[in-house]
């Protein structure tokens, strides 16, 4: 009887997380935008979105500590609150401040998160980015053919209402990639215990930066099912590839 009520709390919870997520990815103005998904096992604690208001773009990655009902609670209180913040003219830091004093001390200590957050502004081709946590972004410049790995050290939120966050503003082009992912990809480890190299995603994008996000997509996924074979998954994976037409 336990572990018939367990499996049907844990449906419960993928079912309410599966109605979070967008039901369209691409063509949002002028990004190209796809997404890779594996879960571990149980209740996945990762979640994306795409949230979009008047001249503001506005994508989410996250990955919420622990695997139960709560977990999904956290989104779900994540995800009211930013799509109501993010509909007003409050910028990228007043935005992931208030979400932070939202949700801190709300269920506990142990329902913190890890997040990426990115507001891209259509006409100006401007991209500012935050971060909570240990979460990464990767940056591939077309016009110079160059690629940067960004690595975010900051208190997840959820932890202390007096966090204090940071955004990074950068000016895109046609052609840009951006990689956002949790941190199951880039903590992965193949049969031997050796640590993936987040390098070679960024290699991957470089390689491959005339293909569209759906494609590169697909090359990712190949290199990770290449790394992790074998081996059994320590964390759900979630890789966003966004590209600018």
């Amino acid at each position: 009887y336990e572990m018939a009520l367990l499996n049907n709390t844990e449906n419960m919870a993928q079912e309410f997380r599966q109605l979070l997520l967008p039901k369209k990815l691409k063509n949002r103005h002028n990004l190209d935008i796809d997404c890779y998904f594996r879960k571990q096992s149980g209740v996945c604690s990762d979640y994306y979105d795409i949230i979009q208001h008047r001249d503001r773009i506005f994508v989410v990655v996250l990955d919420v500590a622990g695997k139960s009902m709560q977990a999904v609670v956290v989104m779900i209180m994540i995800r009211a609150i930013l799509y109501l913040i993010t509909n007003t003219n409050k910028n990228l830091d007043e935005i992931i401040d208030w979400l932070n004093k939202g949700i801190t001390g709300k269920l506990g200590i142990d329902h913190f998160s890890t997040m990426s957050l990115i507001c891209y502004h259509p006409k100006e081709k401007k991209l500012d980015v935050v971060a909570a946590g240990n979460q990464s972004m990767i940056l591939y410049r077309a016009k110079t053919n160059d690629v940067e790995v960004f690595h975010h050290r900051t208190d997840p939120i959820g932890i202390d209402v007096n966090s204090k966050y940071k955004s990074l503003t950068y000016t895109l082009n046609s052609e840009d990639i951006i990689l956002l992912y949790t941190d199951g990809i880039s903590t992965m480890l193949n049969k031997d215990g050796k640590p993936f190299e987040v390098n070679l995603l960024a290699k991957l994008v470089v390689e491959n930066n005339k293909k569209n996000a759906n494609d590169i997509i697909k090359v990712a996924k190949n290199l990770i099912d290449e790394f992790v074979c074998g081996t059994s998954l320590h964390d759900d994976q979630t890789l966003l590839t966004i590209k600018v037409k």
